[in-house]
C-alpha cells in the first residue's frame, strides 16, 4: 500500500532542541473515519475539535486517517479551514487514494508519498534506537528476574538513544519447560526437538516488562506468566511446522497467534501475554506511571 501525506504549505518543521528543552509542546489528536465514509456532519465535528486551543502549549496538530474517505462535500466544507487553520494549529490528511483528493485540496497542500518499508529496513531502524545483547543477562534460575532483566537492559539501552521526554516500553517473552529456557531455534533440528519436547506437556511462558518514564527518571518493571499444554503432536505435523519457516523467530519454536496455535490444547492465563505482550498488565503499568 502505498500511502499520500497531504501537508498544508503553512506547516513548519519545529525546532526539536526547543521541544527536547521543554519550550514548545505538541499535541498531536488523530481522527479515523468510524464508518464507510466522512460526511459533513463528521467533518463539522472534526473542523470543531481543530478549532480548540492545545491543551499544552501553543502548538497542536491534527491528523485525518483516510482522507479518501472524505465525501466531495466534507472535502468542500474543510477547505476553509485548511485555507485559514487557527493560529498554532496544523492539519496533516493521510491517504492511501490520493485521486479521490479534490484538486482544490491537493493545490493546497505539499504532497509526500511514503511506501512501505521493508523487514530489513524496519529492523535497521529498530536497531539504531537499541541494540542490546541478551546474552549479557545471566539465568541464575529465576526466570521471572530473569526476563525482567532482559526488559530492563533493552529499556535502558533504548534510553541512551532518547532526548526527549518520552515513555519507552521494553519487553521480552520466553518459555521454559522443567525451568528450562527455550530460546528462539537455531535450526529446524533444535526446533523440531522444542517442539518435540512440548509435546503433551504444559509450559510457561514469561513476559517481562519495564516502562521507563524520560522526564522523570521512574521505572517500573513486572512480569507475567501463563501455563500452555499442547496436544500430541505427531513427528509429520511437527516437521510440516518448521517447513513453514514460522518456528525460527518464536521462544519455544511456535507462535500462538500464527499456525502453531493448532498445537495449543488450553491455557491458563493472558492469551496475549503468550503472543509476546500482555495488553491487560501494560496498561496497568502506564496507569502507574504516566
Amino acid at each position: 500500500m502505498v500511502v499520500h501525506i497531504l501537508w498544508p504549505f503553512y506547516f513548519q518543521i519545529y525546532d526539536r532542541k526547543k521541544i527536547r528543552s521543554g519550550q514548545s509542546f505538541i499535541d498531536i489528536i488523530h481522527y479515523r473515519a468510524k464508518k464507510a465514509s466522512f460526511g459533513v456532519d463528521d467533518v463539522r465535528g472534526i473542523i470543531e475539535e481543530i478549532m480548540k486551543r492545545p491543551y499544552e502549549g501553543d502548538k497542536k496538530v491534527d491528523i485525518i486517517h483516510e482522507g479518501n474517505k472524505l465525501t466531495v462535500q466534507a472535502q468542500n466544507a474543510l477547505l476553509k479551514t485548511i485555507e485559514e487553520p487557527p493560529k498554532g494549529v496544523y492539519i496533516i490528511l493521510l491517504t492511501d487514494s490520493i485521486e479521490l483528493m479534490l484538486d482544490t485540496i491537493k493545490s493546497r497542500c505539499q504532497i509526500y508519498k511514503l511506501t512501505p518499508l521493508s523487514k530489513d529496513e524496519v529492523n535497521r531502524y529498530i536497531s539504531r534506537l537499541g541494540n542490546f545483547d541478551e546474552n549479557k543477562v545471566v539465568f541464575k534460575g529465576n526466570v521471572k528476574e530473569y526476563v525482567e532483566n532482559i526488559a530492563l537492559g533493552k529499556a535502558i539501552d533504548v534510553q541512551k538513544s532518547i532526548h526527549e521526554d518520552a515513555i519507552i516500553i521494553a519487553a521480552d517473552t520466553i518459555v521454559t519447560l522443567d525451568n528450562k529456557i527455550l530460546g528462539k531455534p537455531k535450526d529446524g533440528t533444535e526446533a523440531f526437538s522444542m517442539l518435540k519436547d512440548l509435546s503433551e506437556r504444559t509450559h510457561n511462558v514469561y513476559s517481562g516488562i519495564v516502562l521507563i518514564n524520560t522526564k522523570t527518571g521512574k521505572i517500573i518493571k513486572d512480569s507475567l506468566c501463563t501455563e500452555v499444554k499442547f496436544s500430541k503432536l505427531k513427528d509429520e505435523e511437527i516437521i510440516k511446522y518448521i517447513e513453514s519457516k514460522e518456528p525460527f523467530d518464536k521462544a519455544g519454536a511456535y507462535g500462538i497467534q500464527g499456525k502453531g496455535g493448532i498445537f495449543v490444547e488450553e491455557i491458563k492465563g493472558c492469551y496475549y501475554n503468550v503472543v509476546g505482550l500482555p495488553l491487560n498488565k501494560l496498561k496497568s503499568m502506564m496507569d502507574k506511571i504516566v
